[in-house]
């Protein structure tokens, strides 16, 4: 059933305007939840209601009209808060109403909850806030002032309460108000009406959100046994299994009982099958997750109808799993070289290995590896819940090899030496131009520049060591007799011939 824009409500039996009173026991199910909704737009106008404003479909309404949207902005040269979220928790792109309420007093909603139980108390609320900001350019502003009445068709009044003035703030404020009353013999359905008492003009301007009507009961509260507590938490395979126990303050002649669980974290519930008792025992095969339980009480003669029966508190039992940590069984590295051991998928870890060896770094740094590291490495991850699981890798060191090579040499240009590697059973040089084999030991090396060759050794077990050797080259030198130069026989003569040569 919709509601237009429901608030604050009810003294029980009572036409005196007293402060709005809430349930001080336990509330059931509501028999009605108007939230408005959630979208990225604005909503079409409310119906199943009536009333005397208008739709508009603005984020700021003047004068005897409404709308519904999930946020409002600057409005009215901001003299009013800006709401950027309604009172729903967790309720991404939620809608709220938004009222500026007409200039003259008088009622602006009435409509009608059906399906109540006869001889029930049930709760009325809602969650308002006082748009106005405390200081505005026309000085003092007007505050909402509400009166909520409830009636039965034929116009007994059951209850009416007024919310006195809902005061501006320095900051939106939501605030519930809400009365609960008590339905007589044969009334399953009553007359909502909200009055509003303060003129229009500057203020008297609100926004709704979160009215429900809910039965409301003696105290039901429901723990763990084994803590006293109404939340417990465990890894999984650990023994989780509990009982669950409440207890009421009273005021059934004859109650039933039924336990729920909830695995969506609330959202909706469903009937533990033969759970019927003040004690339920959980069972400890629910594998991981997030577990939600209540009790349901009411009446025997009528605890079939969820609008009868209130709840208790929510206990919430959370099973986390063991993280999954990843890393190889059996690694290797070469001896005297760079070497990282690594795992992840937890929070913190504890590492253990040879030679009284510890860390709490999820990488393990070998820099560079030795023979007498060679061992298994355990680990113990623990989650961010505090469940842990663990393991082990076995680090083998190869025989490393180092590279013997040649020492540097200087050849004239267009001659050939021979270059040599040992230490391994594999070679490669580079760069191959120039030489007679790249992948052998011993290529002759025939380049025509000066040439820095290195060579990468691999021994049996793929570990590699580098080596290089220089061959620098001699260029041929150039030889230059000068120019020719004539002379007289017996006559001497200075020639001017030159040589030279590079590298």
């Amino acid at each position: 059933m919709k509601f237009l824009t429901p608030i604050i409500f009810l003294l029980l039996g009572s036409s005196g305007f007293l402060r709005a009173q809430l349930c001080n026991g336990s509330l059931g199910d509501p028999v009605v939840h108007i939230d408005f909704g959630k979208g990225s737009g604005p909503p079409p106008p409310l119906r199943a209601a009536t009333t005397t404003y208008s739709y508009v479909r603005t984020d700021c309404p003047s004068d005897g009209f409404y709308t519904v949207n999930n946020f409002t902005t600057i409005c009215f040269n901001n003299t009013w808060h800006s709401l950027i979220e309604d009172h729903t928790p967790n309720d991404v792109g939620g809608y709220f109403m938004l009222i500026n309420a007409s200039f003259v007093p008088g009622d602006f909603f009435v409509d009608t909850v059906r399906g109540l139980c006869t001889n029930t108390t049930y709760e009325f609320a809602a969650w308002v806030v006082n748009v106005l900001k405390p200081i505005v350019p026309c000085g003092t502003g007007i505050d909402p002032n509400l009166t909520f009445t409830i009636e039965t068709p034929s116009g007994t009044v059951l209850a009416r309460q007024n919310s006195g003035d809902i005061a501006e703030s320095g900051v939106a404020k939501w605030q519930q108000y809400g009365v609960f009353f008590k339905t007589p013999v044969n009334v399953t359905e009553v007359i909502v009406r909200i009055t509003n008492n303060a003129p229009g003009g500057c203020g008297n301007d609100l926004a709704l959100d979160d009215i429900t009507f809910r039965p409301c009961g003696p105290l039901v509260n429901a723990i763990i046994s084994s803590n006293g507590k109404d939340s417990a938490v465990f890894c999984e395979g650990t023994a989780n299994s509990l009982t669950l126990t409440a207890n009421y303050a009273g005021g059934y002649s004859s109650p039933a009982f039924q336990w729920q669980e909830s695995t969506d974290t609330g959202v909706t519930w469903k009937n533990i099958p033969g759970a019927t008792n003040l004690n339920y025992a959980r069972p400890s095969t629910t594998g991981t997750g997030s577990f939600h339980y209540k009790m349901l009480i009411g009446e025997s003669s009528n605890f079939s109808i969820p609008s009868c029966r209130t709840a208790s508190n929510v206990i919430r039992v959370n099973i986390y799993p063991f993280p999954i940590i990843s890393f190889a069984p059996a690694v290797s590295g070469c001896e005297n070289t760079n070497f990282q051991l690594s795992v992840s998928g937890a929070s913190t870890y504890n590492w253990t290995g040879p030679n009284g060896f510890a860390s709490t770094s999820p990488r393990l740094a070998f820099l560079p590896l030795k023979m007498n590291q060679a061992g298994r490495y355990s680990v113990v991850a623990t989650s961010d819940k505090g469940c842990s699981t663990s393991g082990a890798t076995d680090l083998s060191v190869l025989p490393g090899v180092t590279a013997v090579v040649t020492p540097n040499i200087t050849i004239c240009e267009g001659l050939s030496t021979p270059l040599a590697a040992s230490g391994g059973i594999q070679y490669q040089w580079t760069p191959a131009k120039g030489l007679s084999d790249p992948t052998i030991a011993t290529p002759r090396a025939q380049p025509t520049d000066s040439t820095n060759y290195k060579v990468i050794v691999t021994n049996q077990f793929g570990c590699t060591d580098t080596g290089q050797v220089a061959v620098n080259i001699w260029k041929k030198p150039v030889a230059n007799a000068g120019p020719d130069r004539r002379t007289k026989a017996g006559t001497p003569v200075q020639l001017e011939g030159s040589a030279w040569a590079s590298m």
